[in-house]
């Protein structure tokens, strides 16, 4: 007789909305046990929500990588303990088989460690190697040419609309610092798409929206980091990890993304195409297009129209996890930890420190890393 689990009898409400969403609607059962007469998860659909519930419900915002917070172990018993109707839920589900979940002491990739990202952020190498790692990161990005007569858009937000003037809508003449520019530089962000736009301003339905429209006079030649050529040998050398965790993370990251942005310039590229922030949770394609300068200034675009957007209707697609996924990766402690493996390595190469030590090293760096994440 096949184990079936009541949806009815979950208490934590983001789980039962997955649940019910997993089971087959039609189909009905009365459980003697509970009384409840409804919904039931069989094995498959088990499997299926605690994957989607613990494991890709506590993935970090703003981390830029890929690593849960908990995961699921390919054998034994459960290491959680939540102090709240999820421990009655996790005994619920694990009735019939044990539902081993833990905390995740995920490779460093997943969470954007890689080693461009090392070198540049945690070693802070210099001169040469810092100019040749970027010089790596640009050659395997996508060299792209905007044609004459392209349509690309800007927009703003405000407690009224300014002025439709060109001037108004070229690069801010007074920036403050954002992704790719320092506080003082001058740089046109805009897109390929109206909608991209709105995300990016972040609009709220009591701002006054303004949208300039305008087309490419001159040919612009542009660094596409959305379209990467490579073969890593492993996800460690992966670029396309790298420059993920550098434009998903949070402003943690906008010194890297700018000093990118300077060595695209000095190459002289026009400017850049980039991923929406807002691309990790849309549909589609979102892309913003990055100009260095004036844009309009220099005769490179130029306004056609100008229109006031009115917002008519939102709306939002959502999941769950658990509250437990509100913990912060504590970086600091992380990057004195790869630090402390990568000077223990270089020992291991150049035969200074012999290979059963260098083991229990990492005996030791697996333990730690482990209370990182769970004291997170």
């Amino acid at each position: 007789m096949e184990k079936l689990i009541c949806t009815s009898c979950i208490k934590n409400a983001g789980l039962r909305f997955l649940a019910e969403k997993l089971r087959d609607p039609s189909d009905k059962r009365f459980f003697e046990t509970c009384g409840h007469t409804g919904g039931f998860l069989n094995e498959d659909n088990v499997d299926q929500l605690i994957q989607e519930f613990f494991v890709n419900g506590s993935i970090p915002p703003s981390s830029g990588g890929t690593a849960s917070v908990y995961n699921i172990k390919a054998t034994g018993i459960n290491e959680l303990t939540f102090e709240s109707e999820l421990d009655h839920d996790i005994g619920l589900l694990s009735q019939y088989k044990p539902l081993p979940l833990c905390h995740y002491g995920p490779p460093l990739y997943k969470i954007g460690a890689t080693t461009k990202y090392q070198e540049l952020v945690i070693d802070e190498v210099s001169g040469c190697r810092r100019k040749e790692i970027w010089e790596e990161v640009i050659r395997v990005c996508k060299r792209v040419t905007l044609e004459p007569d392209s349509i690309i858009y800007r927009a703003r937000k405000g407690n009224s609309l300014p002025p439709a003037l060109e001037k108004e809508f070229d690069s801010n003449p007074n920036p403050i610092e954002g992704r790719f520019n320092k506080s003082g530089e001058k740089v046109f962000y805009g897109a390929f798409d109206i909608e991209t736009c709105l995300h990016e301003i972040r609009v709220a339905l009591t701002d006054w929206i303004a949208l300039a429209t305008f087309i490419v006079k001159k040919e612009l030649l542009l660094l596409d980091i959305t379209d990467i050529t490579e073969s890593p040998p492993t996800p460690f050398e992966n670029i396309g990890i790298f420059i993920r965790k550098i434009l998903y993370s949070g402003e943690s990251e906008y010194p890297l993304c700018q000093e990118f942005a300077s060595e695209i310039k000095n190459r002289g590229y026009d400017g850049l195409i980039s991923s929406s922030f807002f691309k990790q949770v849309h549909k589609n394609d979102l892309k913003n297009i990055i100009l260095f300068g004036q844009p309009a200034k220099d005769g490179k675009i130029s306004m056609t129209s100008t229109n006031k957007i009115n917002v008519n209707f939102i709306s939002y697609e959502y999941s769950f996890g658990p509250m437990g996924d509100n913990k912060r990766l504590d970086v600091k402690a992380i990057e004195l930890l790869t630090k402390q493996y990568k000077d223990k390595l270089k020992l291991v190469e150049s035969g200074r420190l012999e290979l059963d030590e260098f083991e229990r090293f990492m005996d030791y760096y697996m333990h730690r890393f482990m209370n990182i994440m769970e004291n997170s």
